[in-house]
């Protein structure tokens, strides 16, 4: 059967993997006439402008380039949940492989309804398969210390339906591989069995998996705490933590090792202790106030870009550069790296 637009030129149709759904049409001049894409009308208009210009730089990039989304520490019902229509956008409309996000999804301690709401666009939007998340300390129990809850949300929204990630997904620490591009995905919980503790069982877990198939692959590792103070800049000094450990751990990667990235601290920061990239990443929560994020005072404005944080990290295992782009709000801080 034939399908022709308004001017009766016969309409060509681009099926999604279910064979049914339509994708997108193009008309007899090859012009497309219907998109199922995510729109960039669904992303709020003061990060529109810097939405079209990211994925346009993304879009001119070479193959060599991988990119990926990472959402840190939104912290609750402040959030303004703009962020999401931009991982969205994204996903659909830029080389982008996957959004990972970083853990601390409450103010306080795991509430169902703060989940649901932040959730909510993510698992109703057709982009689940490319959605990965892990726990930050909140989710773990900050306050009560019942990390069930949430690992069991996490598990069963983000985990228990993909064929392509290995690891104790019930205890929210796993891995997945790009094997075209040759890449280990690493997501670790870092208040596995107490908050800020990866625990004894976790790290061996690591030392096995950070074991690649072969010296030409890489390895990236997400998490949401400092692995360490990062040069003392840092409150991660709790006595229990033990990122030293799992520093030693990823350090058993017989391929290259990119970096470990993470929120948990509200900063743009990076710190290299001579073997691995430490860096974390900017808050998502929203303050209606000036912010000191350890370094300045930046603004939380409310109905400007500095509402939100998204980051796309995009790098090349083959220059073994890596490149930090960020819609919202930012200190302009230079991240990029080779390593």
């Amino acid at each position: 059967m034939s399908i022709y637009n308004i001017n009766g030129n016969p309409v060509s149709i681009l099926y999604g993997a279910d064979g049914r759904s339509i994708e997108n049409a193009y008309d007899i001049e090859g012009v497309e006439v219907f998109s199922a894409k995510y729109k960039i009308g669904n992303v709020a208009s003061y990060f529109r402008e810097s939405t079209l210009s990211v994925s346009a730089e993304l879009n001119a990039l070479s193959d060599e380039w991988h990119s990926f989304i990472f959402i840190t520490d939104p912290h609750g019902y402040g959030n303004k949940n703009h962020s999401q229509a931009i991982g969205l956008y994204l996903l659909d409309n830029a080389p982008v492989d996957f959004l990972a996000l970083g853990g601390d999804y409450f103010a306080g301690a795991y509430s169902e309804d703060e989940y649901n709401s932040y959730m909510a666009q993510l698992l109703n939007s057709k982009k689940m398969g490319n959605i990965y998340a892990i726990l930050g300390n909140h989710d773990a129990g900050w306050q009560s210390f019942d990390p069930q809850q949430c690992e069991q949300a996490i598990y069963d929204d983000f985990l228990k339906d993909k064929l392509n990630v290995h690891g104790n997904l019930t205890e929210n620490y796993y891995y997945y591989d790009d094997v075209d591009s040759k890449v280990r995905y690493m997501f670790i919980n870092t208040s596995c069995t107490a908050i800020y503790k990866v625990g004894d069982t976790q790290i061996s877990w690591i030392t096995q998996n950070v074991v690649l198939p072969d010296s030409t692959w890489s390895l990236w590792v997400i998490g949401h705490v400092p692995l360490n103070r990062l040069g003392g800049l840092l409150s991660v000094s709790e006595p229990e933590n033990d990122g030293g450990a799992v520093v030693s751990a990823i350090l058993n990667c017989n391929g290259s090792i990119i970096g470990y990235l993470c929120g948990h601290e509200h900063i743009d920061y990076q710190y290299y202790d001579g073997d691995l990239y430490h860096t974390t990443l900017q808050c998502d929560r929203f303050e209606n106030r000036n912010y000191y994020d350890g370094i300045s005072v930046i603004d939380r404005v409310a109905g400007t870009v500095s509402e939100q944080a998204v980051t796309v990290v995009s790098f090349n295992t083959k220059t073994r550069n890596v490149v930090f782009r960020r819609i919202g709000c930012t200190r302009n801080a230079v991240l990029n790296y080779s390593y």
